[in-house]
């Protein structure tokens, strides 16, 4: 992050001790243009074609025509390792500026880049809530956003003072030329809580779920979960994985992790805070390909902050709460004791070799870094 709430994305490779391997590269091609918030980090996949790892990183730049603002998504693809990437090909069709973020990534088995994120051009919207600072680094309590649920035209609307930020829309496309190009935006779904990230998973070719937090009536905020077998041409009725009885009207910029078991079901890990139970960390799943969904399990009691992790096909997570970052391993219907790994916030983290690969955010000083960290799970 620069001067001016400019930003870059950059891609950096370490080997299995978390030592660099060569010189970081910029992404985004014009310097400052990229912009970033903890709701909606640079998204990341790897695709190794003929001994080589084709890098697919996913990230929003800043926009402005006039006094209108706003972000557009982007796909930037390196086919050589990371050692340099071509020229981003924009994901949202739309051309007047507006929000898009939140995203999500994946690619499938052959090689089609599927992208899924929040969309704000339908949306009459005051400055959108992302672009601003919303979380003390130290602060040890969850943060929410204002949003305005508006399911009718006659439902209230706020003060212009209080700048609530309207429900969203779920939208995804997809690139099937290796990211040069992007299909037609397609809408998933309306009255989408605003900065709660989106989840993307590919379980087989044919079949992608995508998950969302939905408003639904009185201003319920709760996990939901659809999905297409066809390439996003149509998508299944979305279910609802849980009724947590989570009545808000806020956004708790929290949205859910999704994972195929080891038994082939489909896992689904989020926080709430409703009155069906304690506030924390729960998983659920489905034997059904996301029909329905078993009775939920907690994770881990407490505030929570972005969103959880699966690793190793759901057989453990991380997440953050509190400024500190958490580990715990999952047996057949129960959790094991939660891990305090270390202090920071934002993780992003993988398993290669046994191992887990952590990398998160820490304030040092006035500024805040990056960080990995390597353990071994046990």
């Amino acid at each position: 992050h620069g001067a001016g709430k400019t930003g870059d994305v950059y891609f950096q490779k370490f080997d299995a001790e978390a030592k660099p391997v060569g010189e970081k590269v910029r992404v985004n091609p014009q310097a400052g243009q990229a912009t970033a918030w903890r709701g909606d980090p640079p998204t990341i996949a790897t695709v190794l074609v003929v001994g080589y790892n084709q890098i697919y990183v996913g990230w929003t730049a800043s926009v402005k025509t006039g006094k209108a603002s706003g972000t557009d998504l982007y796909v930037s693809v390196s086919r050589d390792d990371g050692k340099t990437f071509s020229a981003p090909a924009r994901v949202n069709d739309d051309s007047a500026p507006a929000s898009h973020g939140m995203h999500s990534l994946a690619v499938d088995k052959h090689g089609k880049i599927h992208v899924a994120w929040l969309d704000e051009r339908n949306i009459k919207t005051p400055a959108h809530a992302a672009g601003e600072t919303r979380e003390s680094e130290n602060s040890s309590r969850f943060r929410y956003i204002k949003a305005q649920h508006t399911p009718t035209p006659e439902a209230k609307q706020p003060p212009a003072a209080e700048e609530a930020e309207p429900n969203s829309e779920i939208f995804y496309a997809v690139s099937a030329d290796g990211g040069k190009t992007f299909s037609k935006n397609k809408k998933i779904s309306g009255e989408v809580c605003p900065c709660c990230k989106t989840s993307l998973l590919e379980e087989s070719v044919d079949k992608i779920y995508v998950s969302w937090r939905q408003v639904l009536a009185g201003d319920f905020r709760h996990i939901a979960v659809a999905s297409t077998a066809d390439g996003g041409e149509s998508f299944s009725q979305p279910t609802i994985v849980s009724d947590d009885q989570w009545r808000i009207a806020a956004c708790p910029v929290s949205g859910a992790a999704l994972e195929i078991g080891e038994t082939g079901a489909l896992k689904v890990a989020w926080f709430t805070a409703g009155a069906a139970g304690k506030p924390g960390l729960y998983t659920a799943e489905s034997t059904d390909g996301g029909k329905s969904f078993s009775a939920r399990t907690l994770i881990n009691e407490g505030i929570a902050a972005g969103s959880p992790i699966f690793l190793a096909a759901g057989k453990s997570f991380v997440w953050e709460a509190g400024g500190k970052l958490f580990h715990a391993k999952a047996g057949a219907n129960q959790i094991g004791q939660a891990r305090e790994i270390t202090d920071g916030s934002m993780p992003a983290a993988v398993t290669s070799g046994g191992r887990i690969f952590i990398a998160f955010v820490r304030k040092e000083g006035d500024r805040r870094g990056v960080r990995l960290l390597v353990f071994d799970e046990i």
